[in-house]
């Protein structure tokens, strides 16, 4: 009989759901009230409502055909050239609606540049190129004011340095990462508040993407900027915000970090379980009954975040279909949820053991229980450390300590069925130590998973079964 896997449906945002929060000091540079665009009779985008603060970068993902570009083009009327197409609702420029009576359209435009997906030099020298906007906009009152207008557009592209010497030579004859910082210099050599990018950088090498994300990092301390991209690794990169489209409508609309998974919220809640294995091994010794019901009570935040951080990466699959690096992270971020789970399980079991055993008279000094606690805790750490860090390095060394744990419970079993062959009345509590040693064995094997999870995330490598040490 087939299983059917029911897939969420995205719930849609709609005006009145709480935004982003916004620093209170400035206004909105951008505000969209109730926005529906039409192509002809066939509409495209959906009553959308979003704000954007100044100077920040926001994305917009989202998969193929869902809006995401058009929105884009609405936000300085490059839909206006289409035939047919139809807006309805308000975009408000630093509290101007664009599309209210009487706005000069060359203005808007003036105000939000656009840079687009594939790199549109004209065939004039590169200087000519950046030139061209101020000329034709009057912007220079000489040409020593327009040369150094055109050398600090170059500048703040990071492509001065690279074209200085052979500024008369055309512009077609550059690379295509020189071609789209160019068209960017272009942009910015008219002064725009906000600068509109649809998918700069999809035509690019990665060395080339590279040098476009540095540059969108350091132009956001001077404008505001928008950027479409189908890459949800680009988007957590550069973003501070992202908005997700879905056929036509805005989905979602959060914090860069929040939105896709933050490792701010895996550390949150492995730092909840690895506080919970502390306090579990700790009561044990203590023989702090109180201390054990705490351990058993504190299980629903951990879960909580189980949850939660579950339906955010289903729904990235759902909505977005990555690919690839982006595919690989959501797993990962998946897999690594489920683990923390489990550890924040076997925490509570270490509790039960241990409210059992503090009922009976000690049965032996606890020295190496509390020695596999601490490894337990500190490959748990690192492997956490490891996924915030990418580091593949660190992943591979918690791979290595997982024989020291296997190791102690191995001799914790010897030494334990020694004294329950000498003393049968040993028996329970001794069971219970070595079920307190088989949880923390598990928990180190929890904290391999995620190591290998990171490495595979990284660097595309399965080492799941494999010798443990690092590849020279």
């Amino acid at each position: 009989m087939a299983t059917t896997i029911a897939v969420p449906r995205p719930t849609v945002r709609s005006s009145e759901t709480p935004l982003p929060p916004h620093d209170g000091k400035r206004p909105w540079k951008v505000d969209v009230e109730h926005l529906s665009f039409f192509y002809g009779d066939k509409r495209a985008l959906e009553d959308i409502s979003i704000t954007v603060q100044p100077n920040v970068v926001t994305a917009f993902i989202g998969p193929s055909g869902c809006g995401k570009s058009t929105f884009l083009r609405t936000l300085n009327r490059m839909n206006d050239i289409i035939p047919g197409a139809r807006v309805d609702g308000k975009v408000c420029i630093d509290g101007q609606d664009i599309y209210g009576p009487g706005v000069d359209l060359v203005s808007v435009r003036r105000k939000v540049g656009m840079v687009f997906q594939k790199s549109n030099p004209f065939p004039k020298s590169i200087f000519e190129n950046v030139a061209y906007g101020i000329r034709i906009n009057r912007i220079a009152s000489s040409r020593s004011e327009l040369a150094g207008r055109v050398e600090e557009s170059l500048k703040q592209a990071a492509l001065w340095d690279e074209v200085k010497d052979r500024l008369q030579e055309s512009a077609l004859a550059m690379s295509g990462g020189q071609q789209q910082r160019l068209c960017i210099a272009r942009a910015l050599a008219v002064k725009p508040d906000i600068l509109l990018m649809d998918e700069p950088a999809s035509a690019l090498d990665p060395i080339a993407t590279q040098r476009i994300e540095e540059l969108i990092y350091q132009l956001k301390a001077n404008y505001t900027i928008v950027i479409v991209t189908h890459n949800m690794q680009q988007a957590a990169r550069v973003s501070d915000f992202t908005a997700f489209f879905w056929l036509g409508r805005l989905v979602e609309y959060e914090r860069t970090d929040k939105m896709f998974t933050a490792p701010s919220e895996k550390l949150e809640m492995g730092g909840l379980a690895e506080e919970r294995v502390r306090a579990a091994v700790q009561s044990l010794g203590d023989r702090d009954i109180a201390a054990i019901d705490r351990v058993l009570r504190g299980d629903e935040p951990i879960n909580e975040l189980h949850v939660e951080i579950d339906n955010r990466c289903f729904k990235l699959l759902a909505l977005h279909q990555p690919m690839a690096t982006d595919l690989r992270a959501i797993v990962a971020a998946v897999k690594i949820n489920t683990d923390l789970e489990r550890v924040g399980d076997l925490a509570v079991n270490i509790a039960e053991a241990a409210r059992r055993y503090a009922t009976h008279p000690p049965v032996k000094k606890l020295i190496d229980i509390p020695q596999m606690g601490d490894i337990a805790q500190t490959m748990l750490h690192d492997a956490l450390d490891s996924y915030v860090r990418r580091d593949t390095i660190l992943a591979h060394q918690v791979l290595n300590e997982d024989d020291r744990l296997d190791g102690l419970k191995t001799q914790i079993f010897r030494e334990l069925l020694g004294y329950m062959l000498d003393d049968p009345t040993t028996v329970e509590p001794a069971l219970d130590l070595i079920l307190i040693s088989r949880h923390l064995e598990r928990i180190g094997d929890h904290a391999t998973n995620i190591a290998e999870d990171v490495i595979f995330m990284v660097s595309a490598l399965d080492v799941r079964h494999h010798a443990p040490n690092p590849p020279v």
